[in-house]
């Protein structure tokens, strides 16, 4: 999965969007699905984190880990 925004679709389609939306939360939950992390950053440091998700180098999802 690259990205996708399901906003307006799932005011269209509701049952087929939940059901595709119950089957991603089941295969990452059964490890077949695993999302690509490419930075943790301490929620500290927020700021950063989001000048680094701005500049497009992230790879895959940036993550914030409560200090």
């Amino acid at each position: 999965i690259i990205g996708v925004f399901l906003g307006a679709e799932f005011d269209r389609q509701t049952t087929r969007v939940r059901a595709m939306i119950e089957q991603l939360i089941a295969d990452c939950a059964a490890g077949t699905l695993k999302p690509v992390i490419d930075r943790r950053f301490p929620l500290s440091q927020a700021a950063a984190a989001h000048e680094y998700i701005e500049s497009r180098q992230a790879f895959g999802r940036v993550v914030l880990i409560p200090d």
